[in-house]
């Protein structure tokens, strides 16, 4: 009979990072999540062409886009891994930034001392509610 000694066996599981954006304005910020198996060093923030914006190296891993001109714009995120030998790109996130601002036409009725209100509102990004 054959015997082998005990063998060990590493699963390394891909290290994976994402990117999300929230507008405010003229401003964008950039929030990014990620693992990798031998810890994250930072994750850097781009343009979805390539060009740099921000390294950050603390958790939550954020940073803010001020002063964006309107249109649309393209981020991602850079993973850097814990060994400083491995890094990955997020897919883009997409924003659209200013536009046309949206408008509220509120109208008001009275009948004896009921005041009914009425408001027409509309944006180009859409409308989620009115509130009084």
């Amino acid at each position: 009979s054959v015997y082998s000694g005990p063998v060990t066996a590493t699963v390394d599981t891909a290290p994976w990072v994402t990117i999300s954006a929230t507008v405010s304005g003229s401003d964008v910020l950039l929030s990014a999540d990620g693992w990798d198996p031998d810890g994250i060093t930072r994750i850097g923030f781009y343009y979805d062409d390539g060009t740099f914006i921000k390294n950050d190296a603390t958790v939550p891993y954020e940073h803010t886009v001020v002063g964006l001109a309107p249109g649309p714009y393209s981020f991602k995120a850079r993973l850097i891994d814990g060994n400083l030998d491995n890094s990955l790109y997020s897919s883009p996130v997409v924003v659209n930034v200013g536009g046309s601002p949206g408008s509220v036409t509120l109208s008001s009725s009275v009948s004896g001392s009921d005041v009914t209100l009425t408001a027409s509102a509309s944006d180009p990004d859409g409308v989620a509610s009115v509130n009084f």
